[in-house]
């Protein structure tokens, strides 16, 4: 006999109410968690609601973990073998991004920002200083207006980077890469479609080949999914030409690891986050009465190692800033 129920036969149990809300409970929070695991390998139409409920599909571990918790405390043995399936399911998905795979800090370390401005309106000043708190080399802003650049530039985001590429546009269509070390720029134009530009980038340590990347959203899935696949096709080339080629793609790339067409546009690359063993830290949305769910903003780095990644809340911005320690050759 079992706590929370009674016995009246040889292969009768009565549940007591409350070990039959657990149950409930369990079953329920463990097929909900199950649905969001099955979707990061789900073969259907795209459509905006659909990729929503990907992005948020790590949410299903802990609705895992709180069903196997309550079908523990039920102590319903049989379907808490099944939930620890799917349990098991997550935790292997989860090892690589809490296993850190990283190398020992360096003073030539190369430290990359990258953060959405909103349609320019983050908050100049509170942008500087976590720039200045993380001595940032390479700085990348996306939807960075004209009005926003001059505000940044005078609060002395000019004075800092010596070096450009790319341009402010209107509302969305706006990005800039600034970095202090000189910048040989390979396509100088700013294509909101394919997310360029693109430059070697000349550290001490050797060059890098260096991207602000900025696909459309997935509220337009078929150009969304085109951009991934330009994306895809822009790596392969840059690996082909050169396979020893250090490279860092960084922006808001509208995507998480749960999407597939996302994990195959960067398979090739490691995302420093993942590598540092930070786990989920969602980018957005901020500034809402729920916190952010979705993991959409990357820095990610091929022939380069991670030393440390991390997140920065800039205000008046519904991104979380991104940003990597990285060590060049």
């Amino acid at each position: 006999m079992t706590a929370g129920s009674t016995r009246t036969g040889p292969s009768t149990t009565i549940w007591s109410p409350s070990s039959r809300v657990l149950l409930v409970a369990g079953a329920v929070l463990t097929l909900a968690g199950t649905g969001l695991l099955a979707l990061r390998w789900a073969l259907v139409p795209e459509r905006t609601g659909f990729l929503a409920l990907q992005a948020v599909s790590p949410l299903g571990g802990v609705l895992v973990g709180l069903g196997v918790a309550a079908l523990l405390l039920a102590r319903a043995w049989g379907p808490l073998a099944v939930a620890l399936v799917p349990a098991l399911a997550y935790a292997v998905l989860a090892a690589p991004t809490v296993l850190p795979d990283t190398v020992p800090p360096r003073p030539d370390d190369l430290v990359v920002l990258s953060t959405n401005l909103q349609y320019g309106r983050a908050d100049p000043r509170r942008l500087i200083a976590a720039i200045d708190r993380l001595d940032a080399d390479v700085v990348v802003l996306v939807e960075v207006t004209p009005g926003a650049l001059e505000r940044l530039d005078a609060a002395g985001l000019s004075g800092r980077y010596a070096h450009s590429m790319g341009q402010p546009g209107p509302r969305a269509s706006g990005l800039v890469v600034r970095t202090r070390d000189p910048l040989r720029v390979v396509s100088p134009s700013y294509d909101p479609r394919t997310g360029t530009p693109y430059g070697l980038l000349r550290t001490n340590r050797g060059e890098v080949m260096l991207r602000g990347v900025h696909p459309a959203a997935p509220t337009s899935p078929d150009r969304w999914r085109s951009d991934l696949a330009d994306l895809e096709s822009w790596i392969s080339r840059v690996a082909r030409l050169d396979p020893e080629q250090p490279v860092v793609v960084a922006g808001d790339l509208n995507a998480t690891y749960s999407h597939p067409p996302f994990r195959q546009a960067v398979a090739p690359l490691t995302d420093a986050a993942r590598s540092a063993g930070k786990g989920w830290e969602p980018t957005w949305p901020q500034g809402r009465w729920y916190p952010p769910f979705a993991q959409i903003d990357h820095v990610l780095v091929r022939n380069v190692g991670v030393v440390d990644s991390g997140v920065v809340a800039i205000p008046d911005t519904d991104h979380r800033a991104v940003w990597a320690r990285l060590r060049v050759g």
